[in-house]
């Protein structure tokens, strides 16, 4: 008989909660099931209309929150290489570290929280994504991170426009 680690149950549990979050917001998510390092698409919407910006989400679960607590925060260690495909996505990403435990969590926007970025590749293979205790992961907070979203893309969108705005005016 195969056996089920408790890594896969309890990622699982964090991956339906933190699901359960955005739906609770009247917004679209399912798992991605061909995960390379999001776990989630959230597909937003505002007063019953979806939104053209998407959110994908890293769910990382543990029943043991108290390993993660170093000085005030949070840090959870990933790879370069996947801070890195974070940081670089047009869309939003966002990370949840969920308690199965306590059925409660932190997240970050690794974006735009003030990470320690400065790593290199060729000396540091890992780096730490860093959860302030201040930002619990609940309703409200998802309905903030859904208008991080819709910024972040307009602000794409505008500064595409001025791009070729400014790119049309350089043709003689």
């Amino acid at each position: 008989m195969p056996s089920r680690p408790d890594s896969h149950a309890i990622a699982d549990i964090a991956v339906t909660s933190v699901m359960k979050v955005f739906s609770q917001c009247g917004w679209a998510a399912e798992v991605v099931q061909k995960d390379y390092g999001e776990d989630i698409l959230v597909l937003p919407s505002y007063r019953e209309k979806m939104d053209p910006c998407r959110i994908w989400v890293q769910v990382k679960g543990t029943r043991n929150m108290s390993q993660f607590w170093h000085g005030g925060e949070y840090l959870y260690p990933v790879s370069v290489d996947q801070a890195r495909r974070w940081i670089r996505s047009a869309d939003l990403v966002v990370v949840v570290l969920w308690d199965v435990t306590n059925d409660s969590g932190y997240w970050c926007v690794p974006i735009e929280d003030e990470q320690d970025w400065a790593f290199d590749p060729l000396t540091k293979k890992t780096t730490n994504i860093k959860f302030n205790p201040e930002h619990v992961f609940d309703e409200e907070a998802a309905w903030l991170v859904g208008w991080q979203a819709r910024l972040r893309h307009y602000e794409l969108l505008f500064k595409d426009a001025m791009a070729r705005d400014h790119y049309a005016e350089s043709i003689p």
